[in-house]
């Protein structure tokens, strides 16, 4: 879903599924937003959150092994 929220083209779609996702997450994981959303700041925010995302499979991943 962050991937599809990236590459959406259109604002309005992408914001709403920037909050879907935002509603998604842990309360303390969520993010507090701007009275004036940005294509800029949603993308910025799904990077982070991809990232960290990523970096938590790895962690998982390792402590499996």
């Amino acid at each position: 879903m962050i991937k599809k929220c990236i590459y959406e083209n259109n604002t309005d779609k992408k914001i709403k599924l920037f909050v879907k996702i935002n509603t998604l997450l842990p309360k303390e994981q969520r993010t507090r937003m701007p009275l004036f959303i940005t294509n800029d700041y949603i993308n910025k925010v799904l990077y982070k959150l991809e990232d960290t995302h990523s970096r938590q499979q790895i962690s998982e991943n390792i402590i499996k092994k």
